[in-house]
């Protein structure tokens, strides 16, 4: 079960199949609930879009990516939102697997991101083992899931 805290802080890029992020500059939510609008900006940056992100005023945390998305209409635009099993859908209830699928995006050059654990990560890299994301902390690093199908699995929805 993924009860417990399943992200870490670390990892390096060398040991994942992975998306270029040299010209991606890190951003840093600091103190606030700014995870859902820190992955947003990540992935606009990776569309070219350069946007401030030295403002984190947002104080309220996102639950889903559609809620998010209504606040940020203007940083929304380009960006596709999937919901992977419908709402309401328990998760003892039998699932596809994802893992094929968000692997796949990744080989093709699009990172994705993901509520997981009460955190928002935009993902860029996997491996036989689990998933790599960028941080939201700054140049404090890249998050690591050591876990792929129970993951991939237990994700509602995505955006990329």
């Amino acid at each position: 079960m993924l009860r417990k805290k399943t992200w870490t802080k670390g990892g390096t890029l060398d040991q994942y199949t992975h998306i270029d992020i040299t010209h991606i500059q890190p951003i840093d939510q600091g103190k606030t609930k700014a995870c859902f609008l820190a992955s947003l900006l990540y992935l606009q940056q990776f569309r070219g879009n350069k946007h401030r992100f030295d403002d984190f005023t947002v104080k309220k945390g996102y639950r889903t990516i559609a809620d998010g998305l209504k606040d940020f209409p203007q940083l929304a635009q380009g960006i596709t939102h999937v919901r992977l099993r419908p709402e309401r859908v328990l998760r003892s209830t039998p699932k596809h697997n994802h893992l094929p699928y968000l692997r796949n995006l990744i080989d093709n050059g699009q990172p994705f991101v993901a509520p997981f654990d009460g955190h928002f990560c935009t993902y860029v890299g996997y491996n036989q083992d689990g998933f790599i994301a960028l941080g939201s902390y700054g140049n404090k690093g890249l998050h690591e899931i050591k876990e792929t199908t129970l993951f991939a699995d237990a994700l509602d929805e995505i955006m990329y």
